[in-house]
């Protein structure tokens, strides 16, 4: 049995469990039989405040979740905030200013995107690969899937769609990076813990971009299922605690670069700022965090 991992940090009890992947998180949790109480082990329960409207049965949810098929509304959500990145940022305008694992365009016969300019005019090259000027260090992100009671999928799905265009910026500047989900809150329950985290990777480092399974992270049953399953091991009440924002010090200890929470994808203003952060953060260290 994998147990908990407790740690105090300058006073603060944390209590955490660290996962290889969503398979081995419902493995954990199935065999543990941590499964919450409040919700029937029924693959055809519905219940639109624990799934959302786009996999309402328990059933889909769960498959969907396993098999990181994300739903309409969190792709949507992703193209919305790429995009809007793209026009209000110029990111091609960093290039120049020190990140120095940036990857080379290369015009070839196959590769990854198709650039329309080059095949209308009927150059045979038109694919564009990327080749890495040197090996980047990895940057390690995680995102708090943790909202609290009044978010609905539209919340959820606005989170993920941040995720997604900050995992799809960093890799085409040319960055390894790791993805982590989290769902870090404030205890409230018998045990004298302050904080508690499930700490799921959804992408290894030398792992291809998936986006949709990173998008998946958004079906709110992840958290409504699944980690109140959890939470009544550790011992939560009824609130199973609060949605709260990762301290540094417990970043420091997982060695986790960005953290997305939903404090940064409340408005367009708070999603740009997020993103020229990010950007300022890598050219001030010359593409090294």
């Amino acid at each position: 049995m994998r147990n908990f991992t407790d740690i105090t940090i300058n006073k603060v009890n944390y209590s955490y469990m660290e996962f290889n992947s969503l398979d081995d998180y419902k493995n954990i949790i199935d065999e543990n039989k941590w499964h919450y109480t409040e919700v029937p082990n029924d693959s055809s329960y519905t219940d639109s405040w624990t799934y959302g409207e786009s996999f309402p049965s328990q059933g889909e949810h769960h498959r969907d979740l396993i098999n990181g098929q994300a739903s309409k509304l969190m792709i949507e959500s992703y193209y919305e905030t790429r995009n809007k990145i793209q026009n209000m940022l110029n990111v091609s305008s960093f290039y120049r200013q020190g990140l120095s694992c940036l990857r080379q365009r290369r015009y070839t016969d196959d590769g990854d995107d198709l650039d329309i300019d080059r095949f209308l005019g009927g150059t045979d090259n038109y694919w564009i690969s990327h080749k890495r000027n040197k090996k980047a260090k990895n940057i390690r992100i995680a995102m708090n899937f943790g909202l609290n009671s009044n978010n609905n999928e539209i919340n959820f799905a606005k989170l993920v769609g941040v995720l997604g265009a900050l995992a799809d910026m960093l890799t085409k500047l040319g960055y390894a990076t790791e993805i982590l989900g989290c769902n870090y809150r404030r205890y409230r329950g018998s045990k004298k813990l302050g904080y508690t985290s499930s700490i799921i990777t959804f992408k290894k480092a030398g792992e291809k971009l998936d986006l949709q399974r990173l998008l998946s992270m958004g079906l709110q049953g992840l958290l409504r299922d699944w980690e109140f399953g959890i939470g009544e091991e550790l011992g939560y009440d009824g609130s199973q605690g609060s949605q709260s924002r990762m301290g540094e010090e417990f970043k420091k200890h997982m060695n986790i670069n960005y953290v997305i929470e939903q404090a940064e994808t409340k408005t367009d203003k708070d999603i740009l700022n997020y993103f020229e952060n990010v950007i300022n953060q890598l050219v001030e260290h010359k593409g090294e965090v």
